[in-house]
Formats: C-alpha cells, structure tokens, sequence
C-alpha cells in the first residue's frame, strides 16, 4: 500500500509561544517538516498592539524562508478595539500564500473544537 505522507516542506509557520512545546514535540516526532517556525512572544492576546507588530514582523520574517506562511493563531487571540477586523483581516495584506489555521484559541488548534 502506497500512503501519501503529509508534509509541511516549502511552508514556514507562525505561532504563538504558548504553543512551542507541542509543536517542538510535532517536529522531533517527525510529523511537523516545516522549513522553519517562528514564535511570537507567549499572552500577547492582552496587548493586541504588540502582537500585531510581533505577528507582522514574524510573518515577513518567514517569507525570507518559504513561499507559504501557516499561521497558529485562533481568531480570538487578537482583537483589535479600534477595527475589530481581526488577524485575517491583518493577514490579508501579505496575498494568498499566508493563511490563519481556522481555530478559535489555542486548545482550538491543537485539539479542533
């Protein structure tokens, strides 16, 4: 039986910190290939401004890397109070080749709802 491996090669991702363990973990099991993760600083949902800078910052730093951009964050994570658009809104500036997992918060994405 031939089963096609998923693989994450030509993709760079972009995560929160809380997240760096299990996805530490998803590497060194060889399930996650990505070319490259980088991580913003852990509870910055509590200053949106700063994760926005981080998140701008890693994403253009990840595009040095690969073509493609997966993004760990859930759509509650930032909030903006002055457009309230969200980090898809956000992420839209950088094309197609950059996307958000579909999750709500952490747990979301490491578990699905």
């Amino acid at each position: 039986m031939n089963e096609k491996v998923a693989s994450f090669r030509g993709v760079s991702l972009v995560s929160c910190g809380t997240l760096r363990m299990e996805l530490k973990q998803l590497e060194e099991e060889g399930f996650l290939d990505a070319d490259k993760i980088l991580y913003t600083t852990p509870g910055l949902h509590e200053v949106c401004s700063e994760l926005k800078e981080q998140v701008l910052r890693r994403v253009n730093q990840a595009l040095e890397t690969s073509d493609k951009v997966i993004v760990v964050y859930g759509s509650l994570c930032y909030v903006d109070p002055v457009d309230m658009s969200g980090l898809d809104k956000l992420l839209e500036t950088f094309g197609p080749n950059v996307k958000r997992i579909k999750a709500q918060n952490c747990v979301d994405a490491l578990a699905g709802r």
